[in-house]
């Protein structure tokens, strides 16, 4: 009931160039966004900056980011019982910028990265997975 589209006057033309009056109409067929958001590229890894920066499907909504469903590992398969999986400690709400968010990594984080060389130490020992329900989309998918 409360989907339109409202065309404003003389943005469209007919086909012999004549310009078409403001018109608002009901879309005949509308769905929802039903599909979860998924983590599709790990950006960034910056210990300086001290910075995570990820990309994700569709438009996050920063205010939904859950840090403790965020892990980091050694691994691209965070579950085989590795010994250096960390859970992040978000200290610092993500900033969301259309699907792209950037992370704050904690103090306490940040110090056990530091004296830990077995994961993210280099580009071939830095993994990030996100749990089910650590972000939701713009429109609530978890």
């Amino acid at each position: 009931e409360n989907c339109l589209l409202t065309v404003p006057n003389e943005w469209l033309q007919d086909s012999i160039a004549i310009p078409l009056p403001k018109q608002t109409v009901r879309a005949q067929g509308f769905q929802n966004d039903t599909i979860q958001p998924e983590l599709i590229s790990f950006l960034k890894f910056d210990m300086n900056e001290r910075i995570i920066s990820l990309r994700f499907s569709e438009s996050i909504d920063n205010a939904t980011l859950k840090g403790n469903f965020f892990r980091l590992s050694s691994t691209n398969v965070p579950d085989e019982g590795n010994l250096h999986n960390l859970t992040l400690d978000i200290s610092t709400s993500g900033v969301a910028n259309v699907t792209t968010m950037h992370i704050a990594i904690s103090e306490s984080d940040f110090d056990l990265l530091s004296i830990n060389d077995q994961f993210c130490s280099k580009k071939s020992n830095c993994w990030i997975s996100v749990a089910f329900g650590g972000i939701k989309d713009m429109y609530g998918n978890i």
